[in-house]
């Protein structure tokens, strides 16, 4: 069958799927709770965070100022008040949601890739590709919770395999005026010093996650990445500014910094973009991966990072102060304001020194667990104005590998070097047309300088259009161009086309 015929077999397909879909009005989690439409929290379409979303996280996923008044679902109570006054000698009370916290998320992906084949040639049809359980709530107020776990996903003909993605916990002090100025978390979670919250990004449902969150530097053997989770624990807060607009935000964590199976699957091919056939990518990705068989990290040094960032006009950080009757549900992507954001990320992971050897065992003697001591440091300005929104952003990547690495040049000459740098600027757009309908740009700028195995700089291009049929039901129409690439090309930089379907209930 033609492609044409086929992509308009797939609308046609999708479509009347999603708009005989029910009416939920919102993600269900809250929604349930609260009785309100997704469209409080989210930027038009979901997962992106509107500046009340924002706040509603920070706060551990309570609405500012009161989460009480606005709570429709009653909750269980665990003990009763005046148990806080004989505390320690009773349990301290909590109360519990009183409908379960679940709700489900499937994906379905009609997509086109013209240099690299799928399982099912250059076109692929996944039916339900994916499908994902959700956890959020609260227990009492101090005490929250986030899950989610892959129930299925699959792409080729492999077995589906159930993930945990993520799951945490956040323990916010209520004495001391500490509430929501200090939080801390503990689990498997997105590091808020990533570039881009890429779990609620328009561009990761649709396309595919930022490279700045997810880039892997191959010859000194790196793929610890921010998304999409990493192991520790973390603090973070904030603060309202002035006439309670804007305001300050901070985080600082612990990690375990492992390498990401996002990171591992996207930077993997027989060649390499530089040299050739002379490295194989595949070979020291299946080097890393036994490096880490059984363990949770390959060495004993944890990796830590830390995030300022300050924001101008428009909503509190921490949401506003005033008590409103109801929650607004139109219209609140608007939030003139701009906000400036830095971070800095500092890991230690092993490297392999020799990638002209076998590295298939991660045992092997040219594995040095605590070789590569990297840093990843940036800063961000995003703006809102009317139904725009726009961010810039600068990611520095540094690896430096002790005692080096040796590859071979395009000569077939042994050559070594100890850095490997890369620099990533990205531009992303995103433009509410209708209030079901949000265009969507993306611009990176890829720049590696590598001592050896360097590749030559690349731009990426992506366009994403999220269109809403339901409140809780949304189809996506995407494409991505990286242009020229030397080599077999990996998945990361692959060019490819997607008509997506998403719902949740």
């Amino acid at each position: 069958m033609p492609l044409f015929l086929r992509f308009v077999f797939a609308v046609v397909v999708a479509l009347p799927i999603a708009l005989l879909s029910s009416d939920a009005g919102a993600i269900p989690v809250f929604a349930r709770k609260y009785q309100t439409a997704c469209t409080t929290c989210h930027y038009a379409a979901f997962p992106q965070l509107n500046a009340f979303g924002n706040a509603f996280r920070d706060r551990g996923y309570r609405i500012p100022p009161d989460d009480e008044v606005y709570v429709k679902d009653t909750p269980v109570s665990m003990g009763v008040e005046p148990w806080k006054k004989l505390f320690p000698h009773a349990v301290w009370p909590s109360d519990m949601p009183g409908l379960p916290p679940l709700s489900i998320v499937a994906f379905s992906n009609f997509t086109y890739n013209p240099h690299r084949r799928t399982h099912t040639g250059e076109t692929g049809f996944d039916g339900i590709g994916e499908v994902e359980l959700l956890t959020s709530g609260t227990y009492g107020e101090s005490l929250s919770f986030f899950g989610a776990l892959g129930l299925y996903g699959r792409n080729d003909f492999t077995p589906s395999r159930t993930e945990l993605e993520r799951m945490f916990f956040i323990y916010s002090p209520q004495f001391r005026g500490l509430a929501h100025h200090v939080n801390f978390q503990v689990g498997r979670f997105e590091p808020r010093a990533a570039p881009f919250r890429d779990h609620v990004d328009l561009m990761t449902s649709g396309v595919s996650p930022d490279l700045a969150n997810t880039w892997a530097v191959v010859p000194a053997s790196n793929y610890t990445a921010f998304f999409p989770s990493q192991q520790g624990i973390e603090l973070f807060g904030g603060w309202n500014g002035p006439g309670g607009k804007g305001g300050l935000s901070w985080a600082a964590g612990v990690v375990n910094g492992s390498p990401t199976d996002m990171a591992v699957d996207n930077f993997t091919s027989s060649t390499y973009p530089r040299v050739g056939s002379l490295m194989n990518m595949s070979a020291i990705k299946d080097g890393v991966e036994s490096a880490f068989t059984g363990k949770m990290d390959v060495n004993g040094s944890k990796d830590y990072y830390a995030r300022l960032q300050y924001k101008l006009g428009g909503m509190g950080v921490l949401g506003s102060s005033s008590q409103e009757a109801s929650l607004k549900m139109a219209q609140n992507w608007q939030d003139p304001s701009v906000t400036f954001g830095t971070f800095f990320y500092r890991g230690v992971t092993g490297a392999f020194d020799d990638i002209t050897a076998p590295v298939f065992s991660g045992a092997g003697a040219n594995y040095g667990k605590n070789s590569n001591r990297f840093w990843r440091y940036g800063g961000e300005i995003t703006g809102n104005w009317w139904n725009l929104q726009l961010t810039g952003a600068a990611t520095l990547y540094r690896d430096k590998v002790q005692g080096g690495v040796w590859a071979l040049n395009r000569d077939g000459t042994r050559v070594q070097g100890w850095d490997f740098d890369t620099n990533i600027y990205t531009a992303k757009l995103d433009y509410v047309a209708l209030p079901w309908l949000v265009p969507s740009f993306r611009f990176e700028n890829v720049n590696p300088d590598y001592d050896v195995a360097d590749w030559k700089s690349f731009n990426r291009y992506s366009a994403l259009v999220s269109a809403l049929v339901r409140a809780n039901v949304k189809v996506t129409f995407s494409g991505v161009f990286v242009g020229n690439q030397e080599g077999e090309r990996i998945p990361a930089l692959d060019n490819s086309y997607n008509l997506g379907l998403q719902f949740d209930f």
